[in-house]
Protein backbone atom coordinates (compact mmCIF):
# COMPACT_ATOMS: atom_id res chain seq x y z
CA UNK A 1 0.00 0.00 0.00
CA UNK A 2 1.42 3.46 -1.06
CA UNK A 3 0.96 6.92 1.01
CA UNK A 4 2.43 10.07 2.33
CA UNK A 5 3.43 11.18 5.54
CA UNK A 6 5.63 13.93 7.15
CA UNK A 7 8.70 14.23 9.20
CA UNK A 8 8.08 15.55 12.46
CA UNK A 9 11.74 15.35 13.99
CA UNK A 10 14.71 15.36 12.37
CA UNK A 11 17.16 14.72 14.01
CA UNK A 12 15.10 11.24 15.54
CA UNK A 13 14.20 10.83 12.54
CA UNK A 14 9.73 10.37 13.63
CA UNK A 15 7.81 10.52 10.67
CA UNK A 16 3.79 10.74 11.22
CA UNK A 17 1.62 9.26 8.47
CA UNK A 18 -2.07 7.23 8.52
CA UNK A 19 -1.86 4.27 10.95
CA UNK A 20 -4.58 3.03 7.87
CA UNK A 21 -1.46 3.13 5.42
CA UNK A 22 0.94 1.13 7.77
CA UNK A 23 -1.01 -1.57 9.76
CA UNK A 24 -0.45 -4.60 9.36
CA UNK A 25 2.61 -4.18 7.41
CA UNK A 26 5.41 -6.59 7.38
CA UNK A 27 7.82 -4.08 6.32
CA UNK A 28 7.65 -1.07 5.92
CA UNK A 29 9.83 1.93 3.59
CA UNK A 30 10.08 5.64 3.12
CA UNK A 31 10.82 6.95 -0.05
CA UNK A 32 12.61 10.57 0.80
CA UNK A 33 12.10 14.07 -1.31
CA UNK A 34 15.93 13.58 -2.53
CA UNK A 35 14.91 10.11 -3.97
CA UNK A 36 16.49 7.95 -0.96
CA UNK A 37 14.62 4.62 -0.05
CA UNK A 38 15.26 3.96 3.37
CA UNK A 39 13.95 1.33 5.93
CA UNK A 40 11.44 2.40 8.43
CA UNK A 41 10.03 0.60 11.88
CA UNK A 42 6.99 1.13 13.38
CA UNK A 43 6.75 3.08 16.85
CA UNK A 44 3.90 3.76 17.73
CA UNK A 45 0.29 4.48 16.58
CA UNK A 46 -3.22 5.78 17.91
CA UNK A 47 -6.13 4.09 15.99
CA UNK A 48 -8.71 6.34 17.39
CA UNK A 49 -7.38 9.51 15.20
CA UNK A 50 -5.78 7.32 13.04
CA UNK A 51 -2.19 7.83 13.27
CA UNK A 52 1.12 6.38 13.12
CA UNK A 53 4.71 7.19 13.73
CA UNK A 54 7.72 5.65 11.81
CA UNK A 55 11.45 5.89 13.02
CA UNK A 56 14.26 6.16 9.91
CA UNK A 57 17.95 6.41 10.24
CA UNK A 58 19.29 9.37 8.40
CA UNK A 59 20.98 12.79 8.34
CA UNK A 60 19.92 15.79 6.19
CA UNK A 61 16.48 15.34 7.05
CA UNK A 62 14.24 18.71 7.59
CA UNK A 63 11.14 18.46 10.04
CA UNK A 64 7.95 20.15 8.97
CA UNK A 65 6.93 22.82 11.44
CA UNK A 66 3.41 21.61 13.01
CA UNK A 67 0.72 24.45 13.71
CA UNK A 68 -2.12 24.57 15.75
CA UNK A 69 -5.06 22.92 13.93
CA UNK A 70 -7.70 24.71 16.96
CA UNK A 71 -6.21 28.07 15.24
CA UNK A 72 -7.84 26.83 11.69
CA UNK A 73 -10.92 28.55 10.75
CA UNK A 74 -13.42 27.28 7.62
CA UNK A 75 -11.97 29.56 4.78
CA UNK A 76 -8.84 29.11 5.70
CA UNK A 77 -6.87 28.32 2.65
CA UNK A 78 -4.61 25.00 2.28
CA UNK A 79 -2.01 23.02 0.83
CA UNK A 80 -2.34 19.14 0.72
CA UNK A 81 0.68 17.10 0.15
CA UNK A 82 0.45 13.51 -1.14
CA UNK A 83 1.37 10.78 -3.92
CA UNK A 84 0.11 7.73 -5.68
CA UNK A 85 1.71 4.76 -6.34
CA UNK A 86 5.19 5.71 -5.20
CA UNK A 87 4.68 8.61 -7.34
CA UNK A 88 6.57 11.84 -7.13
CA UNK A 89 5.21 14.10 -4.69
CA UNK A 90 1.89 16.01 -5.53
CA UNK A 91 0.75 19.62 -3.97
CA UNK A 92 -2.90 20.71 -4.27
CA UNK A 93 -4.76 24.12 -3.01
CA UNK A 94 -8.01 24.15 -1.18
CA UNK A 95 -9.52 25.77 1.64
CA UNK A 96 -10.72 24.77 5.50
CA UNK A 97 -14.15 23.58 4.54
CA UNK A 98 -15.27 22.85 7.63
CA UNK A 99 -14.26 21.76 10.96
CA UNK A 100 -14.84 18.74 13.61
CA UNK A 101 -16.23 16.72 10.95
CA UNK A 102 -16.85 12.50 11.13
CA UNK A 103 -16.34 10.01 8.60
CA UNK A 104 -17.08 6.27 8.82
CA UNK A 105 -14.47 4.28 9.14
CA UNK A 106 -12.29 7.11 10.98
CA UNK A 107 -13.00 6.62 15.01
CA UNK A 108 -12.12 10.43 15.55
CA UNK A 109 -15.06 12.90 15.55
CA UNK A 110 -12.89 15.61 14.86
CA UNK A 111 -11.53 15.89 11.45
CA UNK A 112 -10.65 18.89 9.29
CA UNK A 113 -13.10 18.93 5.80
CA UNK A 114 -10.92 20.21 2.77
CA UNK A 115 -11.83 20.62 -0.85
CA UNK A 116 -8.18 20.08 -1.58
CA UNK A 117 -8.13 17.82 -4.08
CA UNK A 118 -5.77 14.23 -3.24
CA UNK A 119 -5.71 11.61 -4.49
CA UNK A 120 -5.50 7.43 -3.23
CA UNK A 121 -2.05 7.73 -2.45
CA UNK A 122 -2.44 11.41 -0.25
CA UNK A 123 -3.23 9.91 3.05
CA UNK A 124 -0.62 10.39 5.91
CA UNK A 125 0.78 13.58 4.00
CA UNK A 126 0.51 16.83 5.91
CA UNK A 127 -2.19 19.37 5.33
CA UNK A 128 -0.31 22.81 5.34
CA UNK A 129 -1.87 26.36 6.48
CA UNK A 130 -0.11 29.04 4.77
CA UNK A 131 1.96 29.74 6.92
CA UNK A 132 4.12 26.45 5.96
CA UNK A 133 2.76 24.72 9.01
CA UNK A 134 1.07 21.57 9.27
CA UNK A 135 -2.47 21.38 10.83
CA UNK A 136 -3.54 18.24 9.62
CA UNK A 137 -2.61 14.44 8.94
CA UNK A 138 -4.69 13.61 5.61
CA UNK A 139 -7.17 10.38 6.46
CA UNK A 140 -9.21 10.08 3.54
CA UNK A 141 -11.16 11.28 0.65
CA UNK A 142 -14.71 10.73 -0.84
CA UNK A 143 -16.25 11.19 -3.87
CA UNK A 144 -16.39 10.20 -7.70
CA UNK A 145 -13.36 12.00 -8.56
CA UNK A 146 -10.29 10.96 -7.09
CA UNK A 147 -11.57 13.39 -4.26
CA UNK A 148 -14.50 16.09 -3.57
CA UNK A 149 -14.47 16.15 -0.25
CA UNK A 150 -10.91 15.26 1.79
CA UNK A 151 -10.72 15.06 5.68
CA UNK A 152 -7.54 15.45 7.57
CA UNK A 153 -6.63 14.61 11.82
CA UNK A 154 -6.35 17.23 12.98
CA UNK A 155 -2.54 18.25 13.96
CA UNK A 156 -2.95 18.86 17.82
CA UNK A 157 -3.52 14.98 17.81
CA UNK A 158 -0.08 14.52 17.00
CA UNK A 159 0.72 15.02 20.45
CA UNK A 160 -1.34 12.00 21.26
CA UNK A 161 1.44 9.92 19.52
CA UNK A 162 4.09 11.02 21.75
CA UNK A 163 2.22 10.16 25.03
CA UNK A 164 1.52 6.79 23.77
CA UNK A 165 5.73 6.68 23.48
CA UNK A 166 6.47 7.37 26.58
Amino acid sequence: MYGAGVIIKAESGLIVTSNHVVNGAKTLSVRLPDGRQLDARFVVADERYDLAMLRISASGLTAARIGRSIDAEPGDFVLAVGGSAGSTPSVSFGIVSALHRSRPGIPCQDLIQTDALLDRGSAGGPLFNLRGEVIGIVAASVGETESERAFAVPSDAIDRLFVRMN
